[in-house]
């Protein structure tokens, strides 16, 4: 999921939250979580985690249509953690558009002609990313299982896959999903099944040593050099 799924509704958000209640039982007593629910709680602690970390991330995109044509395409993640006087950043980037949130802000950009135009708006959105995942599974809405470990970039990835078994699909997860993470949250490949195409977004480089000179290449031509940190 990119950004890597980092917006999501307040009802699932609130769903999510039965993750950390089903373990008590009425009289205080813990019980041992069901098996989907212990997956769905491994896969939104490795969101969790990647939201507390910095790394950036180029992905290899490619949309396959029902009808069987591809679109090819470079996309770009990032997230720095906030540092002393900055606030921290999420960078989601392909497809002739860039999204970047900072702190409270963000920026929505397009190139139209040769100029960047943005929309800034008041940002949406939680900074626990998993909680999309557990509130999908914790609702019943998706079931949950866990894929076969994977290296990606380089990285060792984990991976689950989630299936829709009632209702409207969510945007960042389709009708069936794989989404693969690696143990410091960094999210590594995502394969989305919606109703008219398959899209498949996997890491090609990872870096988590972040700073100006790797982030001025992205923001530049949107005119967002000022967010890239001194």
């Amino acid at each position: 999921m990119s950004r890597h799924g980092r917006r999501v509704g307040a009802a699932l958000a609130g769903a999510a939250l039965i993750l950390t209640m089903t373990s008590c039982g009425s009289s205080g007593s813990t019980a041992s979580p069901s098996k989907s629910e212990a997956l769905a709680q491994e896969l939104a602690a490795l969101a969790n985690r990647g939201s507390r970390s910095t790394w950036l991330v180029t992905y290899a995109f490619t949309r396959t249509t029902n009808a069987g044509a591809k679109l090819n395409e470079s996309l770009v993640a990032a997230h720095v953690t906030a540092r002393a006087g900055r606030a921290a950043l999420d960078i989601s980037g392909g497809l002739g558009s860039l999204v970047v949130t900072a702190g409270a802000q963000t920026a929505s950009c397009t190139i139209v002609g040769s100029k960047p135009e943005c929309l800034r708006s008041k940002a949406s959105g939680t900074n626990q990313p998993g909680a999309v995942y557990g509130g999908a599974v914790v609702s019943g809405r998706y079931s949950i299982t866990r894929g076969d470990d994977s290296t990606l970039a380089g990285v060792g990835a984990r991976c689950f896959f989630l299936a829709l078994r009632h209702g409207a699909p969510l945007a960042g997860l389709g009708f069936s999903s794989e989404q693969c993470y690696s143990s410091a949250g960094i999210p590594l490949r995502s394969r989305i099944q919606r109703s008219g195409s398959l899209d498949e977004r996997t890491a090609s480089n990872v870096q988590t040593a972040v700073g100006r000179a790797e982030l001025l290449p992205i923001l530049t031509p949107y005119g967002l050099q000022s967010l890239a940190p001194a």
